[in-house]
């Protein structure tokens, strides 16, 4: 699973935020070129009702907490 913020590519998402779930190819790592966003109930709710900062569940994650500006 993973997420990308993009407001020219998703502009109708909420926060332009877009979800996808994939299966790592037959080479860790690739993914194929073609992917379709889960519907948006799937995921942003989730994330809209429990993410720290616009959406993302940066409270679980140090490096993303020291990241944070001030």
């Amino acid at each position: 699973m993973f997420s990308t913020k993009d407001a020219q590519r998703f502009p109708d998402e909420p926060g332009h935020w877009a979800y996808f779930s994939t299966e790592i190819g037959a080479t860790e790592g690739e993914y194929p070129d073609t992917l379709v966003a889960l519907p948006t109930e799937a995921c942003n709710s989730c994330h809209q009702s429990n993410g720290e900062q616009d959406w993302v569940f940066s409270q679980f994650y140090p490096v993303l907490r020291a990241a944070k500006p001030r």
